[in-house]
């Protein structure tokens, strides 16, 4: 082999493992492989391909009670936009306004005993330093102390925990979204692990863009050597959503996972994108088509 030929290989190399990599990501965005030329031209290479896919909530939550008590006033309409930490129902809450009190009562109690109890002890250790009381005297001040703290401490956990309940008379919204509508009525009787959920509440903005890929197709054509980790190719690849023949997408969507199973009926492989939904323009349910695109800038860092 003369020199020149022997120089020119490593750069033969590189290009050919750049090329494989561009390979493995458009096998993991579901798309196409691009020609080499086009490669080489451009810095985001489309495919012409689309993708069927339909739009799904990032997060869901639940509005549930965690006392038992009926419902005084639904602060929400359906369809609402809601922020997390919105109130969204108000419980009756006298029961436990009471209960409160209560604790607080028990828990002034107890401090006076255990005021007393000390008091007690002082004395009766000045006393026994002088000689005019037993150690059993001494004995029976210090245990009094002692049980009277664990008195003043269990009457503390029970006023925390009143207060606690009283708190939860207040439900708020776990997360910003769009409430569903009330699932009960005012007045309507709640009670934890009895009652149904009292709203839902769906994420809006981000919200995810799920679409399949022919797993096997796919892995046939580039061979299992050939693959690296599945988030960080997914990286490498943004997504152009086509709502309508008339409507693209004005945000890109960025793959972040891949299911972890395939469909054994279809032998689709499930890729879930991230797109901004600042405007709630996408809703779940609604089936739009992607387009991927590799982002070449990334791969030369």
């Amino acid at each position: 082999m003369s020199n020149s030929e022997t120089q020119s290989c490593p750069a033969l190399k590189c290009l050919a493992d750049w090329l494989g990599t561009i390979v493995v990501v458009f096998f993991l965005a579901g798309s196409a492989v691009p020609a080499l030329a086009q490669a080489q031209s451009s810095e985001a290479v489309a495919d012409s391909a689309g993708f069927p896919a339909q739009i799904e909530p990032l997060r869901r939550a639940d509005v549930n009670a965690a006392v038992e008590s009926t419902i005084e006033k639904i602060h929400f309409e359906a369809g609402q936009t809601i922020a997390a930490g919105d109130i969204v129902v108000t419980l009756d809450n006298r029961k436990y306004q009471l209960a409160v009190k209560n604790a607080e009562a028990n828990y002034r109690r107890a401090e006076k005993v255990l005021e007393g109890a000390r008091s007690e002890f002082e004395r009766t250790q000045k006393l026994k330093d002088r000689g005019t009381v037993s150690g059993v005297q001494m004995l029976k001040a210090k245990v009094s102390v002692v049980l009277s703290e664990a008195v003043l401490d269990q009457a503390q956990a029970t006023l925390e925990t009143e207060q606690t309940n009283l708190n939860r008379t207040v439900l708020r919204a776990p997360i910003t979204g769009i409430i569903s509508r009330p699932k009960l009525d005012v007045g309507g009787l709640v009670s934890p692990g009895f009652s149904p959920p009292l709203a839902h509440i769906v994420q809006m903005d981000p919200i995810l863009v799920a679409y399949k890929i022919p797993y096997l197709e796919r892995l046939n054509q580039l061979g299992v050597e050939q693959l690296t980790d599945l988030d960080d190719m997914l990286s490498q690849v943004e997504l152009t959503i086509k709502v309508s023949d008339t409507w693209t997408y004005e945000h890109k969507a960025r793959p972040k996972h891949g299911s972890a199973g395939v469909d054994p009926e279809t032998g689709e492989m499930t890729i879930w994108a991230e797109v901004p939904n600042p405007r709630y323009l996408l809703r779940p349910g609604l089936r739009v088509t992607v387009f991927s695109n590799l982002r070449l800038g990334d791969l030369d860092q």
